[in-house]
């Protein structure tokens, strides 16, 4: 089972005690169960924090960039059935997936209005397949 909400002030992220600093303001986190654990994933400015559902700090991935694996305001995460994890990359303009330890996968879209384009993703949501 998983959820996503999004999360624009302080929150059980803090838990996470000396892994980030306060200016890593939350701007999504998404929930997801994986066999008999749970763990968050937290979108903040230009990095990607997984944690355990207590707050407990795994690990963090990405920095601010427009490489693979770098991020722009990442503001939505969500977790595929495949376990891995999408993440939006509003102002470089496109999506990315990555593997649950963080290493990058691919990514699609760039700025634009054409076909297979994207303009400040804000949002992504997966189905059950």
């Amino acid at each position: 089972m998983e959820w996503c909400a999004t999360k624009r002030r302080s929150c059980a992220f803090w838990i996470l005690t000396g892994a980030v600093t306060a200016s890593l303001i939350p701007r999504w986190v998404c929930v997801w169960t994986a066999t008999t654990t749970s763990s968050l994933l937290i979108a903040t400015a230009s990095i990607v924090v997984l944690a355990r559902s207590d707050g407990s700090f795994v690990r963090t991935f990405g920095s601010e960039g427009a490489a693979r694996g770098q991020f722009n305001e990442p503001r939505c995460v969500c977790v595929n059935a495949a376990g891995f994890l999408i993440v939006t990359d509003t102002f470089n303009h496109r999506v990315q997936m990555f593997t649950r330890d963080g290493t990058f996968v691919r990514a699609f879209g760039s700025k634009g209005a054409a076909e297979g384009q994207l303009k400040m993703p804000h949002g992504v949501c997966v189905d059950g397949d």
